[in-house]
């Protein structure tokens, strides 16, 4: 029974009958379109002892370490009081946060890992709302005259700052309106030739 040598490999070795060797072909498609590849030897070592029901076989494969971790917003969610998302529907979130964050020009390497996404899951944050707080990023730093542009740096922010400060999933938009505006009161008094404070701003 010991056949878990090689199980990661391209067709899963000897020792697996017809059915077993199908469900373990579709079943190890799903878990690396999922990013989930390293599991694969453990799929066919329960297929090897004798189980071949895809839900069971889900079902002892989102216990792993490996599982948890790759879906870990779901913890969060949970600890939320929230519903899991299946990981079809949490695969569709990221990509839909990763089409909004494109959408915005923002640079590769830039919230574009599994991780980065956990917390916006885990809160429920929707991509809805991720547009409407990268649009307020976009619509205050980037398209910002110069002049607004310098006093977020002069207030330590620079243009990565506002964006992962936006994506955090606890600061309300508001907030960032607020911010937004304190900025282009500081922006229009440099344009009158006076300095106005971020305290005055405020």
């Amino acid at each position: 029974m010991r056949q878990e040598p090689g199980g990661g490999g391209g067709g899963g070795g000897g020792g697996l009958n017809h059915q077993q060797q199908s469900v373990f072909d579709l079943m190890k498609q799903t878990l690396q379109s999922w990013g989930l590849g390293s599991l694969v030897g453990d799929l066919r070592k329960l297929i090897v002892q004798g189980d071949t029901a895809t839900d069971t076989l889900a079902l002892a494969l989102s216990q792993t370490q490996a599982y948890k971790k790759r879906f870990a917003g779901n913890e969060v969610r949970v600890k939320n009081g929230l519903p899991e998302l299946t990981p079809a529907q949490y695969i569709a979130t990221e990509e839909q946060y990763q089409n909004v964050l494109r959408s915005y020009g923002l640079p590769q390497g830039f919230y574009d890992q599994h991780t980065d996404f956990v917390k916006l899951i885990g809160n429920d944050v929707s991509p809805t709302e991720l547009d409407t707080r990268a649009k307020i990023a976009h619509d205050y730093y980037t398209a910002a005259p110069a002049a607004e542009k310098q006093l977020w740096q002069q207030y330590g922010f620079s243009k990565g700052d506002v964006i992962a400060g936006i994506l955090d999933p606890k600061v309300a938009t508001q907030v960032i309106q607020d911010r937004a505006n304190e900025i282009a009161l500081g922006g229009a008094g440099l344009a009158q030739g006076f300095h106005v404070t971020e305290k005055r701003a405020r």
